[in-house]
């Protein structure tokens, strides 16, 4: 189980709080500040417009009315990100799916504390390329006004991201210090990693999110 395994630290896979939502991700360790990223969602990535209803699978849209699907049904090929569930609500929502150069990314949007199960649900600009938004009564609705695109700074050793280099600098130091080289800058490694290829970004089947209902500041607080 290739997607079980990505897991990062501190996080816990486990049955869902929501009934009938089976799996769930668990914060386990510490609170989690808002602005930290996690992603890219890996999985299959398909045209398939009957993939969309794996309940695994999220939306990317490759120019005007061009799309494609990643899927995260797969275990082989998915992530921890798979397990995520959405929330039901705009009360327990504490992630935020949006897309950046082709890939979704979850973005904390509240402080997600300790013994907090991860929900999550698509942000304002990725509704917008779908011509819906989540509003303050859960329904959809055209969108108007968007996101800035935020700087992105993935971790090459575990799938976490940050809004900037400092935030990741510390990160590396405190939880992946032997990959720092001598003299080098926290958050180089002797060999370094691209981000995962344009792969993952999708909305969730049938226009929703994965699994159809299915310390202060590690990262910048986005607005």
């Amino acid at each position: 189980n290739r997607s079980a395994l990505t897991l990062p630290p501190g996080l816990r896979i486990g049955p869902s709080g929501i009934p009938e939502a089976g799996l769930g991700v668990w914060n386990e360790e510490y609170d989690l500040p808002v602005g930290l990223h996690f992603g890219p969602y890996e999985g299959q990535i398909t045209e398939d417009e009957a993939i969309a209803n794996s309940g695994y699978s999220w939306l990317i849209t490759k120019g005007r009315n061009c799309y494609e699907y990643v899927d995260g049904k797969d275990t082989s090929q998915a992530n921890w990100m798979r397990y995520v569930n959405c929330a039901r609500d705009d009360e327990e929502q504490n992630l935020v799916a949006f897309q950046y150069h082709r890939q979704i990314f979850y973005r904390t949007c509240r402080v997600v504390r300790k013994g907090c199960e991860l929900l999550v649900w698509y942000g304002e600009e990725y509704g917008q390329e779908l011509g819906i938004k989540w509003g303050s009564k859960w329904k959809t609705e055209l969108v108007a006004g968007r996101e800035p695109k935020p700087e992105i700074h993935p971790c090459p050793s575990c799938s976490v991201a940050f809004s900037s280099q400092t935030f990741l600098s510390q990160h590396v130091k405190r939880n992946h210090p032997s990959e720092i080289l001598p003299g080098a800058p926290a958050g180089n490694r002797l060999q370094s990693e691209e981000p995962g290829p344009e792969r993952q970004n999708q909305q969730q089947q049938q226009q929703t999110g994965p699994h159809d209902w299915n310390d202060k500041a590690e990262g910048q607080e986005v607005k």
